[in-house]
């Protein structure tokens, strides 16, 4: 039975370049990629890794350290509404999508 070893936790304060297609900041340690769920373009943040691979590494926001600097928008969350056909009941469900995924979850349950 192949069983991958428990990550130890690991902490790094990074500052976001860029966003990729998914919403999530970039940022760049030790020739590394870094993915960080949560963070925005310009901000610091305190983030803890939660999968790594040879070539990049994907972490989570523990703490923004420097906010974004600008109007406040009250908004931190790529919002992802969708769409959907449901033939079954003969009509159309609009809501959101569930995180990471292209389904359409009833209201309620994202």
């Amino acid at each position: 039975m192949n069983r991958r070893r428990k990550l130890k936790p690991k902490t790094y304060e990074l500052e976001i370049e860029t966003l990729s297609h998914e919403g999530r900041g970039i940022a760049h340690l030790e020739e590394k990629v870094i993915f960080v769920s949560g963070a925005l373009l310009g901000e610091k943040v305190v983030a803890e890794r939660v999968l790594s691979r040879a070539k990049f590494e994907e972490a989570e926001v523990l703490k923004v350290l420097e906010p974004l600097w600008g109007q406040a928008w009250g908004y931190r969350c790529k919002t992802r509404l969708g769409v959907c056909w449901v033939a079954k009941k003969n009509k159309v469900l609009v809501s959101f999508r569930k995180k990471k995924s292209g389904w359409v979850a009833k209201y309620g349950q994202v």
